[in-house]
């Protein structure tokens, strides 16, 4: 999917190391964590949609927590990146436990209960948790160019 394609390159190890040392070098230049800021509050923070746009908002806010649970549990991550990513779950998942006791939507319900056992088990198993293999961009140019 695109949002996983977008994912696997805002939230490579490789880059968000360099973002951080970046930052700390030079405080203008945005650091990881903005990035994962500004993906927590286009996803999870987002106000929640009803019909097909919620069911899109949910596909996307859950692409965006398993692929943080494969970041932080990435042994070629660096320690920082991955503690970074380990702090925005155990955020996620304090955000869900208040915000699941406000949802009227039970579509939104089953996604914030299913989100929290998702997080629960990695925590207690993070070995247990097999990343989805990243999308392949097929050659060329895209059709229609």
């Amino acid at each position: 999917s695109a949002v996983k394609l977008t994912l696997d390159v805002l939230l490579n190890p490789r880059r968000a190391a360099r973002m951080n040392l970046q930052h700390a070098s030079n405080p203008d230049l945005p650091g990881f964590e903005q990035v994962l800021n500004t993906l927590k509050e286009d996803s999870w923070y987002q106000k929640p949609m009803d019909g097909m746009n919620g069911s899109i908002q949910r596909m996307k806010s859950n692409q965006l927590l398993y692929a943080l649970m494969g970041l932080a549990s990435d042994n070629a991550a660096s320690t920082g990146v991955q503690a970074q990513a380990f702090l925005a779950i155990q955020n996620y998942s304090d955000w869900l436990t208040k915000r699941q006791r406000k949802s009227g939507d039970k579509a939104w319900w089953a996604y914030y209960a299913k989100a929290r056992y998702d997080i629960e088990r990695w925590l207690n198993d993070p070995s247990a948790f097999k990343p989805k293999p990243g999308v392949t961009v097929p050659p060329g140019s895209p059709i229609g160019n």
